[in-house]
């Protein structure tokens, strides 16, 4: 099977008997939605869906409720028993009486048998690996990435702010998510703890003020305005409330629990799309160690985010990036308006123009708003549970375009798992396909463990080459700052702190902060191997949260006088990373503007590429759609011309056995047989003419059947060819770093911090 897909702009779904299912990647710019019962394949379909996205390099952030989108973490490029064994299930293993590294083997051997089976193998998976960057965060707990929250509640850009009406949803949704935080149930035009947090949020956005928990606890305690409406502030929410509602906040800011909102990666959504040098990211939220309350909190933040980056994004036709839900259950219900459900509602109807598709996954079709969904053109429907789900998902896509009610109930009760009905407005009939192999191994759920090992083994390397090797350590707690420990101890581990060289300044508008290792000699700290981290000093402690093993460290180096020659390098260091970089495309006569980030031009740059791919694919296909029409038009004449010639031909043929029976007759009753010969052979030539005309007529079908199929074959040659000219690799980004001057940035924080690490068996990973 060839894959004449993987550059054309198209995913490959799955097969239907010998024919591959491909989906244009731009269908999904109208959004999609997918339904399935557990056991219906449904997570494998929009795993496979992500998997496409990415070889095709186009970004996606992914909201994981129940943990299975995860699995993309587990690509394994060798498809190795080695690869797998970490991740067998041991009770499996057990049931089924083998060890675990004969389940890994039979895991191995079904994996590459399922990929070969669907015309793939190793080589698309290394591809996957090399197109995008996968990573899993973790909001509200430190398994995964860190995502920081609760610090700050960004203002809307300028061109947001101009929009009352967007703001205005925006407050909203971000209001109601905060109270229902706080166990809050809050009406937006009755609650006057909604109102009043309305209002607070309307004035500091309106001058572009960012705000914090903080921020809205001393709004609380001393109201920036008087009145709201023509009321005082006290006659709406008395100052007995008022506090009562800043002790919530409050007790959340305290709440050990909630630092780790407090910390980690902003969120910014062009980070989440493209890493620095420009490589497209499928980032996943895995909130399925949530609270309900925290789900729906998170969930409306991130959508609130996603929504904002669109708005900035000029208009396009081709895909720019996803936003996939795996689970939308809960979020945009038919009836109840939850936080999440208007910036849905938003995105269902304006994404498109932006660039940016929805595909919204649910095993549950009984609560979902369909009157929102029908801004959604593509259906992937798996097997149901129940006629009544059967019976509302049709009901649900009644009176769209080309949907035979019937037949799809029909359809629908005789699927099996990993069977779908692929029912679009792009396409004339519903098409029924088998899903193809994922990539990615499938285990199941994963856990917050699960997570932690994978983010261990991705990206605790990233301090690996920081850390120095002192021989000898000492027993006593030393002086110095502490960073928390965040990452429960695994069983069997000890503690070890480790002296580093931290560094923290403000270079222009942007924070930096780095780590490196401490050695020994004149050059103790070097801050050109130092890693960017995103902790602050705030969250620095005066002593350890746990007792441990603390490796040795000169004493001439926990001084200041060794640290402000640290400052001085730091410094330098401060502003060459720091520094601002311009970036250009010289085959695309592509700059970027003042103040553009490596990631929002590197996206921009992507896509012009697949803006100009698609234009150029479009007006070739158009070319070729003309003449392989036409020879399609030729071959249809050409059966038309072949069914005439063998019909002739059986006509002849007919009065031919009948010229042979009636000449028989008249020998048997003595007529001339010289006249009955001659009858016969006349009959004969023209049979034989009738058989070459016949044989002409095939051999010219033949013929023009050949036409179509080198027609077909050499447009698919000319979008190859097309797409290799469009791809990102034949168009370079250069980039020329401009050093920030002595007054645009300022140290603020260097010194000796200690942070944990958890050892075992010689192995070590990151306890922060």
């Amino acid at each position: 099977m060839e894959n004449t897909f993987e550059k054309l702009g198209y995913f490959y779904l799955g097969n239907h008997e010998h024919d591959q299912i491909l989906l244009d990647s731009r269908n999904l710019l109208t959004h999609a939605v997918c339904v399935g019962m557990t056991g219906s394949g449904k997570t494998g379909l929009c795993v496979g869906l992500l998997e496409e996205a990415a070889i095709d390099q186009i970004p996606a952030i992914a909201i994981d409720p129940k943990g299975d989108i995860a699995n993309l973490m587990l690509m394994f490029p060798e498809l190795s028993p080695e690869e797998f064994l970490p991740w067998m299930d041991a009770g499996e293993a057990q049931r089924k009486g083998i060890s675990t590294l004969e389940l890994a083997k039979q895991k191995a051997e079904l994996w590459k048998n399922g990929l070969e089976a669907s015309g793939q193998g190793a080589e698309r998976i290394k591809r996957l690996r090399t197109n995008a960057e996968v990573s899993v965060y973790t909001p509200g707990a430190s398994a995964g990435l860190e995502v920081s929250l609760l610090t700050s509640f960004e203002a809307p850009n300028p061109s947001e702010r101009e929009n009352r009406e967007l703001v205005a949803d925006r407050v909203e949704s971000t209001v109601s998510s905060v109270l229902g935080l706080l166990g809050v149930e809050a009406d937006p035009m009755q609650s006057p703890e909604h109102v009043f947090l309305s209002q607070v949020f309307l004035q500091a956005w309106a001058k572009g003020q960012n705000l914090s928990l903080v921020g809205l606890i001393r709004a609380l305690q001393t109201p920036p305005f008087e009145t709201l409406g023509v009321m005082s502030v006290d006659d709406v929410l008395a100052p007995r409330s008022r506090t009562a509602l800043a002790m919530k906040l409050n007790n959340l800011v305290a709440s050990p629990a909630f630092a780790s909102w407090m910390s980690g990666e902003p969120l910014n959504v062009e980070k989440m799309l493209y890493t620095a040098d420009g490589k497209p990211r499928i980032s996943i939220f895995s909130i399925n160690h949530l609270s309900d309350a925290e789900r729906m909190f998170f969930v409306t933040i991130l959508l609130d985010r996603v929504l904002g980056w669109a708005r900035t994004q000029p208009g396009t036709s081709s895909l720019r990036a996803l936003l996939y839900m795996d689970e939308v259950f809960g979020y945009l219900p038919p009836v109840a308006n939850p936080p999440s459900k208007k910036p849905l509602l938003t995105m269902l109807k304006q994404a498109r123009a932006h660039g940016l598709g929805l595909v919204l996954a649910t095993q549950n079709p009984a609560d979902l708003d369909y009157k929102a969904l029908s801004n959604a053109g593509t259906w992937f429907l798996g097997r149901l549970q129940t006629d009544r789900d059967i019976a509302r998902i049709t009901e649900g896509l009644e009176g769209g375009v080309n949907f035979d009610r019937e037949a799809i109930q029909t359809q629908l009760r005789g699927l099996e798992s990993r069977q779908f009905i692929l029912h679009s407005v792009h396409h004339e009939a519903a098409r029924l396909f088998k899903t193809r192999w994922v990539l990615s191994y499938l285990k199941g759920p994963m856990t917050r463990q699960d997570i932690q090992a994978l983010n261990q083994s991705k990206s605790g390397k990233e301090l690996e080459h920081v850390a120095s090797e002192p021989s000898q350590s000492v027993s006593t707690s030393p002086s110095g700052h502490f960073l928390p420990i965040r990452v429960p101890q695994p069983a069997g581990s000890e503690l070890v702190w480790r002296p580093m060289a931290y560094g923290y300044g403000r270079a222009q508008n942007r924070i930096f902060a780095a780590i490196t290792g401490i050695g020994s000699g004149p050059l103790a700290v070097d801050w050109s191997n130092a890693t960017e981290v995103g902790f602050t000093p705030e969250i620095f402690k005066p002593d350890p949260d746990q007792e441990g093993e603390f490796l040795e460290i000169e004493d001439r180096l926990l001084n200041k006088t060794a640290w402000a020659e640290w400052e001085k390098s730091f410094e330098t260091i401060l502003r060459q990373r720091g520094g601002t970089q311009e970036f250009k495309c010289p085959t695309l006569k592509l700059k970027s503007n003042a103040g553009e980030s490596a990631e929002s031009f590197y996206q921009r740059v992507n896509l012009e590429l697949r803006e100009r791919r698609d234009e150029a694919m479009n007006k070739l296909r158009a070319s070729y759609d003309k003449k392989i029409e036409r020879e399609r038009d030729q071959v249809e004449r050409a059966k038309d011309a072949l069914e005439k010639q063998e019909l002739m031909l059986r006509e002849a043929q007919v009065k031919g056995a009948m010229s042979v029976g009636g000449s028989l007759l008249k020998a048997f009753t003595g007529r001339s047989m010289m006249s009955t010969a001659k009858k016969g052979a006349n009959q004969a030539m023209k049979i034989q003419r009738k058989s070459r005309d016949v044989e002409q007529a095939r051999h010219k079908l033949e013929s023009e059947m050949s036409d179509v199929l080198e027609a077909q074959a050499r447009l698919e040659a000319e979008l190859r060819e097309l797409a290799e000219k469009w791809e990102p690799s034949e168009h370079p980004v250069e980039s020329i770093a401009i050093e920030l001057k002595k007054g645009d940035s300022e140290t603020h924080f260097v010194g000796v911090l200690w942070v944990g690490y958890w050892v075992m068996d010689g192995k070590r990973m990151r306890a922060f």
